[in-house]
């Protein structure tokens, strides 16, 4: 470490090997956006993203969080052995653009997302839209980041956005770094949530909608332009 300089790493973890065209068309596509955001200032700012994730009664404190500040001479604090997160949970489905939240709604029961439920999303995404981006609305020019995961790639999902007029953000396979809700918005809430045991669905709602309400506006700017 001091002498050569070097420092011991961990392989870094891809979610997939990709193919030398699957490659290409990630290259070509991310290409295509930055050119069309370089000649349209409006065009980050035009997107809105979502996607789904699971909130529970109980998920523990990640180590970094229960860090204390000690004195050479002061006791060590102990920690109990981390208990694994509760089995209670509840879904919550979130879209945000450059300015804020756009639309969010807690899935009922433990019911995943499925092409018919994200259809019926999408509907009241857009009555969402319709009332708080009324330019975006009017103009009609706003686009839907989401990844492609069955229930977003569905045939019947994908009528639904043709048959809206509903222009889908490029998203080539197996491109996680796109995925916006799990970089910027979720770990940023669930920090918040974490440590906190809550009884119930209603109160793990409660804390999610105070948590959405203390995040920083700037946050949902910095976010695009780190996708830029």
């Amino acid at each position: 470490t001091d002498d050569l300089n070097m420092s011991r790493v961990t392989q870094h973890r891809v979610p997939r090997i990709l193919m030398q065209e699957q490659r290409d068309n990630h290259v070509t596509i991310c290409l295509d956006l930055i050119s069309r955001a370089d000649d349209d200032p409006t065009f980050l700012n035009r997107i809105i993203t979502g996607d789904d994730t699971w909130y529970f009664l109980y998920d523990p404190q990640l180590k970094r969080q229960s860090a204390t500040w000690k004195t050479p001479v002061s006791p060590r604090q102990k920690k109990n052995p981390q208990k694994d997160r509760s089995k209670g949970k509840v879904m919550l489905e979130q879209f945000f653009d450059s300015n804020g939240i756009v639309y969010m709604e807690f899935i009922p029961g433990v019911a995943t997302v499925n092409k018919t439920s994200y259809k019926e999303i999408l509907g009241r995404l857009r009555y969402s839209i319709r009332r708080k981006r009324p330019e975006l609305w009017r103009m009609k020019n706003w686009l839907l980041l989401h990844d492609n995961v069955p229930a977003h790639s569905s045939v019947l999902v994908q009528e639904e956005l043709a048959r809206q007029q509903i222009t889908v953000f490029p998203h080539s396979p197996y491109s996680p770094d796109l995925a916006r809700c799990d970089f910027c918005l979720f770990a940023r809430m669930k920090a918040l949530l974490r440590g906190r045991r809550f009884h119930s669905a209603e109160e793990i709602m409660i804390a999610t909608r105070e948590a959405v309400r203390d995040l920083p506006a700037k946050m949902f700017e910095r976010c695009f332009q780190q996708l830029y």
